[in-house]
């Protein structure tokens, strides 16, 4: 395993040397392209978030087992056609994918395409092995009706606009993303029986209430929740274990950090939900 995150220096000329290596993070990497990406064709695991990798270098990576490409506005459904037998994808912020693409990786079980301007929830419907999927802001609200109901034996979602009829299909996950959901009430929250880690975002009806029926949640992150207060997060002491939130939002939370830590409660703290180095109090 090998990773070069963010090493902008990193080129061609040195990616042409490691033919050979399992596992490999070549992301942020902004001078590696397909010039040397393609002389990697037995890797098992990738990084090339923010390459300048096209569908050539999808072409020499056909055997791989995990895949991320964010932020690639080159890589087209003609690239995913050579992926036939991968296993997990993360295409975040991938401009030119549709559905269609997606459609033929029927080998995935693990599958992110949030943020993607072409991606539909239609993405979701032949995927026998699929159990995590991230779909979020893309265009699925429209139909998030039978996208969760594609997604029902998943262990592992998150997604955008969920209301409360559509979250009854997830009783069975076990880890929720619930993103900008402004028709998803307290008691949406009660189908969700079997959850153990929950992260609720921009969900504005939410209130400690809904909240209190979630008795098997373990781990509960909460960014711009403007209903939860600090009594609630308390009030979940006989479950809970560690809670995630911002500073800018719940700082009243912060100010009681000592109070979560007699309570047997890890409290992380970050700027904001995609804060890359929370710090646990």
């Amino acid at each position: 395993t090998l990773s070069l995150r963010n090493c902008t220096r990193v080129s061609d000329a040195g990616v042409r040397a490691l033919a050979g290596v399992h596992t490999l993070v070549l992301a942020g990497c902004t001078n590696v392209t397909d010039a040397s990406v393609v002389l990697l064709g037995g890797v098992h695991t990738i990084d090339l978030s923010k390459c300048h990798v096209g569908n050539e270098t999808l072409e020499a990576l056909k055997g791989v087992h995990s895949l991320t490409i964010r932020h690639n506005r080159r890589i087209t459904d003609e690239g995913l056609a050579h992926l036939h037998g991968i296993r997990v994808l993360d295409a975040t912020h991938c401009g030119r994918i549709t559905a269609n693409g997606v459609a033929q990786l029927t080998s995935l079980t693990a599958l992110t395409v949030s943020h993607c301007a072409l991606m539909s929830a239609s993405a979701f419907e032949d995927l026998p092995s699929l159990r995590t999927a991230e779909l979020l802001r893309a265009r699925p609200s429209s139909c998030i009706h039978s996208l969760v109901q594609h997604l029902r034996f998943c262990s592992t979602v998150a997604l955008s606009a969920v209301d409360d009829s559509a979250v009854r299909a997830l009783s069975n996950v076990r880890t929720l993303v619930l993103d900008r959901c402004p028709d998803l009430s307290d008691d949406g929250l009660s189908h969700l029986s079997a959850c153990t880690d929950l992260t609720l975002q921009y969900c504005g009806d939410i209130t400690d209430a809904g909240v209190a029926l979630l008795t098997r949640l373990d781990s509960l992150s909460i960014f711009h929740m403007r209903r939860l207060t600090v009594l609630g997060m308390l009030a979940l002491t006989g479950t809970l274990r560690t809670l995630r939130t911002s500073a800018c939002v719940m700082g009243d939370v912060v100010r009681r950090r000592s109070t979560f830590r007699d309570a047997g409660i890890t409290l992380v703290v970050g700027n904001c939900p995609c804060e890359d180095y929370p710090i646990a109090l």
